[in-house]
Formats: C-alpha cells, structure tokens, sequence
C-alpha cells in the first residue's frame, strides 16, 4: 500500500486538521494544485505516521457519474 486516503469532507475540516496537526507539532504538507489535480480532490495535506505509512487528508473528491462499470463476471477468466 502506497498511501490511505481520508476524506474529511470540507476545506473547513481540512484546514482544522492541518491546524491541530501543526499545535501538535506533527509535520505536514500541503498539496499542489497539480497533485490535488493528478488524484481529483480540491485539496489534501500529506503525512506520515510513526511507522512511515503515508496518509492524505483530503475534501472534494471528483465524481463522475457512471465512471465505474464492472466488466461482466467471465470477462477475466483465462
């Protein structure tokens, strides 16, 4: 696993975490405009926790409707 993702469902959350993080002295950072881009949200900040998994606190994630369409079950037999 790369990262975990957690939605926290606005900027105003997103901030709000970015600043209880910052009081505790727990390193962050903020994403670009291209990486927030690159994995659809309107904002994320990034860190790690003590065992060096990754994790993204995001909002806004894009939502396109009808972009997921399962292939039918026997589609992946070889």
């Amino acid at each position: 696993m790369l990262y975990a993702g957690w939605d926290v469902g606005s900027e105003d959350a997103l901030e709000a975490a970015g600043e209880l993080l910052h009081k505790r002295g727990i390193g962050f950072e903020v994403g670009t405009e291209e990486d927030c881009a690159a994995r659809g949200v309107l904002g994320f900040v990034t860190l790690s926790d003590p065992s060096g998994l990754r994790h993204e606190l995001f909002y806004g994630q894009k939502v396109v409707p009808g972009s997921f369409r399962p292939e039918p079950a026997g589609c992946w037999a070889l």
